[in-house]
């Protein structure tokens, strides 16, 4: 099954039975975690279904750099429960000696807090054990496989970035920092996204509420300027890049007295529709 926006209900579905169903792979490994496992897989069940393009990505990884506090709490989210999908994945986790980009994560409540799951491509976690002379049997497997929950306490006070573990720390921040870019619809579109027709027609047979899938995407923000028409000898772009910007904690909510952190982009330059450049500032991992 490939792992796309489209079949993403698909792929959730196959996400739960893998935690849940006795003899799947995962469960027959690691029998002392069922009880996570059912969890997380409740958690799936109620999730919107998010999927970020590689330029959303490239930019929320950039900001999340700088970002100096998370918020977990309910309200700082999308949605309560969660599944997003980074195309090209985001940050990297240590797995077998190699460190693996995770390309999506689910969240929701927690018996302490707040909980995410962090998920890798399985093509990768093959690639990573063929590297060690051994092999993955991954015939019926979904596209995706847990690597790591992280748990944190929801308190009215952020967290800092600086504490949260080295290993995931790219990975959270950047989750928290693309949930605080969808609420600034001047940057971000979201547009619903069509399911493929066989699982339209299996959610119908099932009786299940049609499935839907948020694309989330940057808005393009760049509108030619005179000194760009006239640039020297007639040069015309053929990219688009990031201009540094920066983050403010804005005033929001009734009278204006909550805070929350908005990222202030100086512009995304270049000509709409043009690829994004990736530097040491926006760094895109891709299969």
């Amino acid at each position: 099954m490939s792992l796309r926006p489209r079949s993403l209900p698909k792929v959730r579905d196959r996400l739960r039975a893998l935690l849940t169903e006795p003899d799947s792979p995962l469960r027959e490994a690691t029998p002392e975690l069922a009880a996570d496992h059912e969890r997380v897989a409740r958690l799936l069940g109620a999730s919107d279904l998010w999927w970020a393009t590689a330029d959303m990505a490239a930019l929320a990884i950039a900001a999340a750099a700088d970002l100096p506090e998370v918020r977990w709490a309910t309200a700082d989210r999308p949605s309560a429960c969660g599944l997003l999908v980074w195309d090209g994945g985001i940050g990297e986790i240590p797995y077998q000696g190699v460190n693996l980009p995770v390309d999506a994560v689910s969240w929701g409540p927690h018996p302490d807090g707040f909980g995410c799951t962090l998920w890798v491509r399985l093509s990768r976690i093959e690639e990573a054990v063929v590297s060690t002379g051994r092999t993955l049997v991954s015939h019926g497997l979904p596209p995706l496989a847990p690597m790591v929950e992280f748990v944190a306490p929801v308190t009215a006070d952020p967290y800092p970035a600086e504490e949260i573990d080295n290993d995931s720390r790219t990975v959270l921040t950047t989750l928290a920092t693309t949930w605080l870019l969808m609420q600034q619809p001047k940057m971000v579109d979201r547009s619903r996204v069509e399911v493929d027709r066989s699982t339209r027609s299996g959610y119908g047979r099932a009786g299940r509420p049609q499935p839907e899938v948020t694309l989330v995407d940057l808005r393009r923000l760049y509108v030619p300027n005179v000194a760009e028409q006239s640039a020297p000898a007639g040069r015309i772009y053929s990219r688009r890049w990031v201009v540094r910007g920066h983050w403010r904690n804005q005033a929001h909510g009734p009278d204006r007295a909550l805070r929350r952190q908005t990222w202030v982009p100086n512009y995304i330059k270049g000509p709409d529709g043009a690829p994004l450049i990736v530097t040491d500032h926006v760094n895109v991992w891709r299969r």
